[in-house]
């Protein structure tokens, strides 16, 4: 994939280009949309150096909300009745330990991702937001390196919105 950075400060985006399709199928995302890593937090004449805050809004949908978008698609790459559960906390607590908001924080992501999806059922029910997602789980890890499977999920995707391009339209011009 091929990645350009656009745009200034806060509304830098990263363009992902997937090779062998025109840009008419370009995803166009925000640059803080990253995974979560465990690093020691850099320390410059006593000042923490961690990029980003502490909230994290794994479906960004809310930020849309306080921009005043009155149409917002979400694409979730789950299908509807996936819920995260809790995952061991003890790298976090091992590198972050002088930090215990973080570690909370990051503790409760799954709580916060499942509150984001509820919500996004709600929003969709009333038609304030419209949703692409798949209907079977993608089966692929965030870090996939093999082509195929990414290919393979790209073209589902595809097919996704294919079968919604009408209804997303419909809801566009609402």
């Amino acid at each position: 994939m091929k990645h350009i950075p656009i745009g200034k400060g806060d509304e830098l985006q990263t363009f992902h280009q997937i090779p062998g399709h025109s840009e008419q199928f370009s995803v166009v995302s925000p640059a803080g949309w990253e995974i979560v890593n465990i690093q020691r937090v850099p320390v410059h004449e006593s000042v923490l150096l961690q990029r980003g805050n502490v909230k994290i809004q794994d479906i960004p949908f809310e930020k849309a909300q306080e921009l005043g978008c009155d149409k917002i698609i979400v694409v979730l790459t789950q299908p509807i009745d996936y819920r995260k559960t809790k995952s061991s906390s003890f790298l976090f607590k091992l590198f972050y330990r002088k930090y215990p908001h973080l570690v909370k924080t990051l503790e409760n992501r799954y709580r916060t991702y499942n509150e984001q999806v509820e919500e996004i059922i709600r929003l969709e029910k009333q038609n304030k937001i419209f949703v692409i997602r798949p209907n079977v789980p993608l089966n692929i890890g965030r870090l996939e390196r093999d082509e195929t499977k990414i290919r393979t999920v790209y073209e589902l995707g595809e097919k996704i919105l294919s079968a919604q391009i009408q209804d997303l339209k419909k809801y566009l011009r609402s």
